[in-house]
């Protein structure tokens, strides 16, 4: 392979990340990164200082995405060299889907071993958490901000009300730009959730049900939450809605879009070529392209012709008809 087709398969995957990060997507993160683990085995080319960043950045918030699958020690590595990636990336929960990783230890004291380790690696963390300075500190680092963070509210775990004042009211946290804001913010929230043990209420990964005479719901993150489900009977009526289908293949008897006879037209076409070849690589993009368009008609239907939100979302499909 020569460096002008690497190029042109880091920017395909490039194109889809976007996607594969707004639908956490994470199996396919997990199958896009062994291609990019064996596109750099097979390929020792002299490449320049910006396709290097370009990759490892593609690699890494594959990574982020694909975290329940991977191994613990690449999960650590990860908190421990780009962590703050998982911060700025848009859509991404890192508490959510620390969770999910979580969630996969059986043995729930192993649960807090877990949380104590991810918690270590951060309090010696180098990398910089904002770009505003930190009074007192000679760099904003993570390691700088947790010692700052726990100089004014102690080593304990904090109620949800103490840390709302604390962003309310400290001065360090006033002078930050919106972005470093939410960093900091984001990065708290989930520090505190380090600090919770999973057999309690308030740290347990997943959800605990309720259903007594008083209250039906759950509890999650320490906080009871009303179950929102619809009523028994509608339940039952939606599921014999859906049980009576005219393909009987456990799917309502609606018509496909042309986009979407297209799409699997495409995807059939694409299963005739080998996993990361240039073919392969194009359809994907070409699928990807043509779901866009087909969920950006969709969502202008919504709207009254001529309406701002209309004509705006027409300019957009109009532009990516274009590319």
């Amino acid at each position: 392979m020569n460096t002008s087709d690497f190029i042109e398969k880091i920017r395909v995957i490039n194109n889809k990340l976007e996607d594969i990060v707004r639908f956490d997507d994470f199996q396919r993160a997990f199958k896009t990164l062994e291609y990019l683990d064996d596109l750099r085995r097979d390929n020792k080319l002299n490449l320049d200082s910006e396709i290097k960043n370009k990759f490892n950045y593609i690699y890494n918030v594959l990574s982020w995405v694909s975290l329940p699958l991977l191994e613990e020690d690449e999960i650590f590595g990860l908190f421990s060299h780009n962590f703050t990636l998982s911060l700025e990336i848009y859509d991404y929960d890192l508490k959510r889907k620390t969770k999910h990783f979580l969630l996969g230890i059986s043995w729930i004291p192993g649960r807090d071993i877990v949380k104590e380790k991810i918690r270590n690696i951060l309090n010696k963390n180098q990398e910089r958490l904002t770009n505003s300075k930190l009074d007192g500190y000679s760099f904003p680092s993570v390691e700088n901000w947790i010692k700052y963070y726990t100089s004014k509210n102690g080593l304990g775990k904090l109620s949800q009300l103490k840390i709302k004042e604390f962003f309310i009211n400290d001065f360090q946290i006033k002078k930050l730009s919106p972005e470093d804001r939410n960093k900091v913010t984001k990065f708290f929230d989930f520090y505190e959730f380090l600090k919770r043990y999973s057999l309690s209420p308030e740290g347990y990964e997943g959800e605990i049900p309720v259903n007594d005479k008083y209250f039906k719901g759950y509890i999650k993150d320490g906080v009871l939450i009303k179950d929102s489900r619809p009523d028994p009977k509608i339940e039952r009526i939606l599921k014999s809605v859906q049980g009576d289908t005219s393909y009987g293949d456990g799917t309502l008897g609606i018509p496909k879009t042309e986009a979407e006879k297209e799409i699997d037209a495409l995807s059939h076409e694409e299963e005739k070529y080998k996993e990361g070849s240039l073919e392969r690589l194009a359809l994907d993009e070409e699928i990807d392209k043509k779901r866009k368009i087909d969920d950006l008609q969709i969502e202008i239907n919504k709207y009254k012709e001529n309406s701002l939100e209309r004509r705006a979302l027409e300019d957009e499909l109009s532009k990516l008809k274009a590319q």
